[in-house]
């Protein structure tokens, strides 16, 4: 990863860390080190990005569809037979989609798509990108 992957607010690993990038230099990204409370360097060598999954969509409000429904003149068909899993998330007019066999996931907000991304900041830069101030929980 390097400086133009990531913005302020990013969740990622350091090491063995799940941390929040708090600022970013050309080096590297500061996280809050909460037993020092002060902001500690890490080298990009060490960032590494958060895999997205279905249960991190599901724990931050997005609802997996998963039989047969009519929804705004779109069928969505039976997961189990579908090359695509389908999460909505709540409130917004904002859909997901997972390409099983592609493993990648797409966004949908207004009939415009961001597509191709696999981690949690992508997803946080694509719901930023749709006016969406969402707080991501892992």
């Amino acid at each position: 990863m390097n400086a133009t992957d990531l913005m302020i607010g990013d969740w990622v690993m350091t090491g063995f860390d799940i941390a929040q990038v708090a600022a970013i230099d050309e080096r590297g990204i500061y996280v809050d080190d909460p037993i020092y409370t002060c902001l500690v360097h890490v080298d990009f060598r060490f960032v590494k990005p958060i895999l997205l999954t279905g249960e991190i969509l599901e724990k931050n409000e997005f609802e997996l569809k998963l039989r047969d429904e009519f929804e705004d003149g779109v069928y969505l068909i039976n997961q189990d037979m579908c090359r695509y899993k389908i999460w909505i998330l709540k409130n917004y007019d904002i859909t997901v989609y997972f390409d099983k066999k592609g493993g990648k996931f797409s966004i949908e907000i207004d009939w415009n798509n961001i597509e191709h991304f696999m981690y949690v900041h992508e997803l946080q830069h694509a719901l930023r990108l749709c006016g969406i101030k969402k707080e991501i929980k892992l």
